[in-house]
């Protein structure tokens, strides 16, 4: 998570809880590029992200932040590297 911030401008993070306990954090940039990380518990996630220093948005994606996401189109290489290269092909 570390790197993702350190590497991307403009990081906020939406904390979402997912199943019975369990939370994921989603790190966004400025570009609406994204990655996410699975916890045991809101709190957890929460506690990770204040860590980054980063903005948290609790439960849901703010409207900006879902359109920065939805608009963003990757590299050739993000797509090759994916886990399914081979569609689209």
């Amino acid at each position: 998570m570390p790197d993702f911030v350190a590497r991307h401008s403009g990081v906020e993070a939406v904390v979402v809880r997912i199943g019975l306990n369990d939370a994921q954090l989603v790190l966004v940039d400025a570009d609406g590029g994204w990655d996410r990380w699975v916890f045991h518990s809101v709190d957890e996630a929460r506690t990770a992200a204040n860590e980054l220093g980063v903005r948290i948005h609790d439960g849901a994606f703010p409207e900006d932040m879902r359109v920065r996401m939805n608009a963003r189109q990757g590299s050739r290489a993000e797509f090759d590297s994916g886990p399914y290269p081979e569609q689209g092909r």
